[in-house]
């Protein structure tokens, strides 16, 4: 995959703008003229998501915003995929900050992170109905996952094939977890 970079000049900004991170074969600065949008955006993104969460990130000033570079981070457990999900992992944005803010851009069309966006979107729906069922919430949700698949062996440390068999013969495995739950105490 080629790398697109955007130059950006150098040029003195606004002192309460904060430059984004970038990737080492881009400038540290901006030319910050008064109609570049870039600092007004960039502190925007501040503001909603903290530097700690940004500076997780490259960064790349593509059609008029910033978009994040982003790879879906390595999990050991299912209930991983929904963490990632909600609060992020390893200090980045979660995948549903980078979903509502920049819908699929993210992804930047790569077939990788579009597989495993459609693999692990299966646990996030699997959460999502099951913690919208009556009496249930998500901890319960997690904790039916963790009981009944995460500790088994066909799936301890496979989070890829629990992916992969919920979707399994036009979604076969997620209709029996759905049933399993059930019967699931709570």
């Amino acid at each position: 995959m080629p790398a697109t970079s955007t130059s950006v000049p150098s040029v003195s900004c606004p002192t309460n703008f904060a430059l984004p991170s970038f990737s080492a074969d881009q400038p540290l600065a901006l030319d910050a003229s008064p109609s570049d949008p870039r600092p007004e955006k960039w502190a925007a993104l501040l503001t909603k998501y903290g530097r700690d969460k940004l500076d997780a990130h490259e960064w790349e000033w593509k059609s008029g915003d910033w978009l994040p570079r982003y790879r879906y981070q390595p999990v050991d457990a299912i209930t991983d995929i929904w963490t990632e999900y909600v609060d992020g992992l390893n200090g980045h944005l979660s995948t549903r900050e980078l979903k509502d803010r920049w819908g699929a851009k993210w992804r930047r069309n790569e077939g990788g992170l579009k597989t495993e966006a459609a693999r692990r979107s299966k646990v996030v729906s699997l959460v999502e109905q099951l913690s919208a069922r009556p009496n249930w919430n998500v901890s319960l949700a997690l904790r039916f996952l963790v009981e009944k698949y995460e500790n088994t062996p066909a799936f301890v440390g496979k989070v890829r094939a629990f992916c992969d068999y919920l979707q399994k013969n036009g979604g076969a495995g997620f209709q029996a977890v759905i049933a399993a739950a059930s019967h699931y105490p709570s």
